[in-house]
Formats: C-alpha cells, structure tokens, sequence
C-alpha cells in the first residue's frame, strides 16, 4: 500500500501514517496514491498543513 494519499478535487496529499482530524480522509472521494512526497509534488500536489509540514496553502 502506498503511504501518501492524494485528492484529485484539491490537489493536496496527506500521509496515512500521520492522519489527524483535520484530515478529513474518508470524505476524499476522487484519490490518488503517491509512493513518496516528491512524486506527489512532481504531479502537482501540496502537502496537507495537518499531517505534513510546508504547505503553501
């Protein structure tokens, strides 16, 4: 399984092994699986402010 999920509608991506509320994971209905953090951001993603640090958003 891969560990970064990736939400098609917003573009930001989250890491399973670190959800947290704010999440909101199971609503993500459109989702994509990344390996890593670097492949999610060569596809265009930003990380989630809640699970992971350096989000632009």
């Amino acid at each position: 399984m891969n560990r970064y999920l990736g939400n098609k509608n917003t573009k930001e991506f989250h890491d399973l092994n670190n959800e947290t509320i704010g999440c909101q994971i199971a609503k993500i209905k459109d989702r994509v699986y990344f390996s890593s953090p670097q492949q999610a951001k060569q596809a265009g993603y930003d990380p989630c402010a809640h699970c992971l640090s350096g989000s632009k958003r």
